[in-house]
């Protein structure tokens, strides 16, 4: 069940009560009717969780008003008797919100299912990247997605996805791209990207840890977040809000949202490989960490065709496309030096270029690279 089918279900047909929780609403309500002298009518014969959530809110209400009139002229029996009433009231409130919530983290669960086969079958990361938004909308209900990247300490904001108002994110994106912010703890992203675990934040316009450009044009007032973990790196976080729905975002929203961003890392590494050089070329992948293990002699892959620590970072700076002159000064180490290391990594590569060279590292895969750095590299 993919976009139409799952828009009309989640927009257009709420979910009704069950004929039980209906009946016993239906009985409440002739019963607050007879006691309050006031006819109200047949309830609706299909009743969805915002009708019964108004209809109780409505029998509250007047019950409420009736008891404090009581408490000056009614009988002590008939002030029992409407006290009574207000607690059943009550008690029905709970068991409508309790099934609304088991009905949407159904509804949650069915649209995690959809967004993880989509992903699953992107092909390149531009494309993942699209179908990533669209999903955060069609598939998991939220009002606005934001992706965005973790590159040198700092928070860039890539892509967002703002259906109802596809300008408004253009202009989110331009308040939070101005001036990436540092992830060096003043920032809640900080938390997220050192934990590597999902968040919630709510308050936001007064929340003193929040981004204040994109708060001030997002307008939110909570959102969730979910890092998205690749080779044992943050290299992304995946946001989300229910703006439209005006609902606080929960801790089942922040469930599905972590679940989502490892999805999207596992289909990231598939695509980036697929995709190769090209992606990195055309600014839209992520980087590609490489995992820096501790050193040990007895780790395998320690041959002549392993890439010591130094050719590791050299290797990094190639495949994002840096040029010697830039690897040579983010090392600070001579271009020689950097040319003589790159020609070494084309050998063990058994590369013919540099983008042979990137392509194949790529397809290596974590494994391999995880036992790159032997010891004395």
């Amino acid at each position: 069940m993919f976009n139409g089918e799952r828009e009309t279900i989640m927009r257009t047909e709420l979910p009704g009560v069950s004929a039980e929780l209906r009946a016993g609403i239906a009985e409440l309500a002739a019963e607050v009717s007879l006691a309050l002298d006031r006819d109200r009518g047949p309830i609706p014969a299909r009743l969805d969780h915002a009708g019964a959530r108004r209809l109780l809110g409505a029998l509250w209400d007047e019950t409420v008003d009736r008891t404090i009139a009581a408490l000056s002229g009614e009988t002590s029996g008939a002030q029992a008797r409407l006290a009574g009433l207000l607690t059943r009231i009550r008690s029905l409130e709970i068991e409508v919100e309790n099934a609304r919530t088991e009905h949407d983290r159904g509804e949650l669960l069915a649209g995690l299912h959809d967004a993880l086969a989509r992903l699953r079958a992107a092909r390149t990361v531009e494309d993942l990247f699209g179908t990533a938004l669209e999903l955060g909308h069609d598939c998991l209900g939220f009002d606005r997605t934001l992706l965005s990247r973790v590159e040198d300490g700092r928070w860039k904001l890539h892509s967002m996805a703002v259906p109802r108002a596809p300008g408004w994110a253009e202009d989110i994106l331009a308040a939070g791209t101005a001036h990436p912010p540092p992830l060096d703890g003043g920032i809640v992203e900080s938390d997220v990207v050192a934990k590597a675990r999902p968040g919630l934040v709510f308050d936001v316009p007064d929340n003193p840890r929040v981004f204040r450009p994109l708060a001030t044009a997002g307008k939110s007032e909570s959102y969730g977040m979910a890092p998205v973990v690749l080779h044992g790196e943050v290299v992304a976080l995946v946001h989300a809000d229910r703006y439209y729905q005006r609902r606080t975002v929960t801790r089942d929203d922040r469930a599905v949202l972590a679940v989502f961003a490892q999805g999207f890392a596992q289909s990231l590494a598939h695509v980036t490989v697929l995709d190769g050089l090209a992606a990195l070329h055309t600014g839209t992948a992520i980087p590609v960490p490489v995992r820096r293990p501790a050193l040990d002699v007895s780790a395998p892959g320690t041959g002549d065709t392993a890439l010591t620590r130094r050719e590791v970072d050299v290797m990094r700076l190639v495949a994002s496309g840096a040029t010697n002159n830039t690897i040579s000064r983010r090392l600070v180490i001579s271009e020689a030096t950097v040319k003589s290391h790159v020609t070494s990594i084309l050998r063990k590569l058994g590369a013919t270029n540099r983008a042979d060279a990137v392509a194949q590292w790529l397809r290596a895969g974590p494994v391999r690279r995880s036992q790159e750095c032997p010891p004395g590299g």
